[in-house]
């Protein structure tokens, strides 16, 4: 009879086993692992940039996606509207440790931005400008672009 008892509870520990693992396997693999958004705010105008490629590992799932330069598929309806001369700020709910800004008049060429407490200060003169970020966490790296039109 104690033999018995002893399979019995054996069996149902095995089962409650297998049954938490699945659970746990079914939830993680069920919550998608994706990288922050990235909001460009200029006085109350909110856009949302486009996102490039990106690698990222959360909650045990690795996710790398290749994807072309954000800042090539960019719009200009897609772009806030600042005034030159004025500030942009970077929002992102889960801000990097690391960021890089380049950016880029319609035409022009490619160069370092300065970034200050994910503030940056647009240039003075009016026109169209492309900016490209690159933000690194622990989770991984993403890239991201989007349009100033500054008048």
């Amino acid at each position: 009879m104690n033999l018995r008892k002893a399979i019995a509870v054996v069996s149902c520990l095995l089962l409650l086993g297998c049954l938490l693992f699945f659970a746990f396997q079914w939830d993680v693999s069920s919550s998608e692992s994706t990288p922050p958004v990235l909001q460009v705010q200029a006085g109350e105008e909110i856009i949302t940039a486009n996102q490039g490629g990106y690698c990222w590992n959360e909650r045990g799932k690795a996710v790398c996606v290749d994807a072309t330069d954000p800042a090539e598929d960019l719009e200009e309806r897609q772009g806030v509207s600042a005034v030159s001369g004025g500030n942009v700020e970077l929002v992102f709910d889960n801000p990097p440790y690391a960021i890089e800004v380049e950016g880029k008049s319609i035409g022009g060429r490619w160069e370092k931005q300065q970034i200050n407490n994910l503030q940056m200060e647009l240039p003075e003169t009016k026109d169209n400008y492309i900016y490209r970020v690159s933000g690194q966490w622990e989770q991984g790296d993403v890239s991201y672009a989007f349009l100033v039109r500054a008048k």
